[in-house]
């Protein structure tokens, strides 16, 4: 991990290389590296370069050790995580780092007016539909025009003392929606999001990444082609909020004040289903899990059974029963049940599977 800091700090991050497209500035007569169709200069090879180093690292060796992941994050995040976990329990935290958001209340008709069936026809392209590559294109192919740059606040500085996580965060949100790095800087999050818990998952949430991925997401109100950016987006913010309580609370209370971005998630959601369909997966998983558990807890305070700690736990803000009444997500998992079967199981041809849009058909 030292090496790795090295390493980032050697590398200019700046705003300007974050925005630009890969061949412009200096190393624009650079002869691509990956063929005559790279624009890859030796700068943005680096930086390539650095995003898979690290993606690898939080993807394989430290998925199994705890200690050594967590040494992305600075001595005193690590400090936040470790209270978080002593507070809400460490098997089982579901609380907040900082205060529970307020339970939103969802209006009746925002929900019903979701986008029609048959939006995936929309697109033009008539090839099979593909969530990405992995990873193993050149990064200008990974860059994405159309993309709107999220309408989000100035995210928070990282101080100088701040983990390699943060910085990584802070430079995702950053980035324009067409950014070339975009893709690698998600890629990074999600795969130490995937080896991890609630603390860390909350950590991030309440950094700002949330509120960017949500506001990124509904600005793509229209079809676009798969294998965008904007699945890299709707896979972290599903890893993001997966299995936790105080994420999903955050994320209800954040459309529940502004109903315009409600309404472009759900567009998002329903017209961009081969991007969407692993956030989808997500949300329904912890959903069930939410009620499941509720269930669970409600037999054992009637039995009188659990330890005392689990019922110490229990009585915590962070497990008060989930509100699915007010609860967007629910309501348009419950309100889109079927379309988004049939559509899900339609979007691709038996055909046209592939390694990169099976999980339309897992989910």
């Amino acid at each position: 991990v030292d090496a790795l800091e090295i390493l980032y700090k050697g590398i200019d991050w700046s705003a300007k290389c974050l925005s630009e497209s890969i061949g412009d500035g200096a190393g624009a007569a650079f002869a691509g590296t990956h063929g005559p169709e790279c624009d890859c200069d030796p700068e943005s090879v680096l930086r390539v370069q650095f995003l898979r180093l690290v993606h690898n690292f939080c993807d394989r060796d430290s998925i199994r050790n705890v200690a050594v992941r967590r040494q992305l994050l600075s001595e005193s995040e690590r400090d936040v995580v470790h209270e978080y976990e002593l507070c809400s329990g460490r098997s089982r935290g579901d609380g907040a780092l900082l205060r529970s958001p307020q339970k939103p209340t969802v209006p009746e008709n925002i929900l019903s007016s979701v986008v029609g069936r048959g939006a995936q026809k929309q697109l033009s392209d008539s090839s099979a539909p593909s969530r990405g590559n992995g990873g193993r294109r050149c990064a200008s192919s990974e860059s994405n025009s159309a993309s709107a740059q999220a309408a989000s606040s100035e995210p928070a500085q990282v101080e100088d003392d701040g983990g390699l996580l943060l910085r990584l965060c802070v430079l995702l949100m950053q980035s324009g929606g067409d950014s070339p790095y975009r893709v690698g800087l998600a890629s990074c999050i999600e795969a130490y999001l995937r080896g991890s818990g609630r603390a860390e998952q909350t950590l991030l949430a309440e950094r700002g990444l949330l509120e960017h991925l949500v506001r990124d997401i509904a600005s793509h109100e229209r079809a676009i082609p798969p294998g965008s950016a904007l699945q890299a987006s709707f896979d972290l913010l599903g890893e993001l909020c997966k299995f936790n309580r105080h994420v999903f609370r955050m994320f209800n209370q954040l459309l529940a004040q502004e109903p315009h971005v409600m309404t472009g998630v759900v567009r998002a959601v329903t017209l961009n289903l081969v991007d969407s369909n692993v956030f989808l997966r997500a949300v329904i998983l912890s959903l069930e899990r939410f009620a499941l558990e509720d269930i669970a807890r409600e037999n054992q305070d009637d039995d009188g059974s659990g330890t005392e700690g689990q019922q110490r736990v229990r009585g915590s803000d962070g497990f008060d029963p989930y509100e699915f009444d007010s609860c967007y997500l629910w309501n348009l998992v419950e309100f889109n049940r079927s379309r988004f079967l049939h559509e899900l199981m339609s979007v691709v041809q038996v055909e046209d599977v592939n390694q990169e849009n099976i999980c339309c058909l897992n989910t």
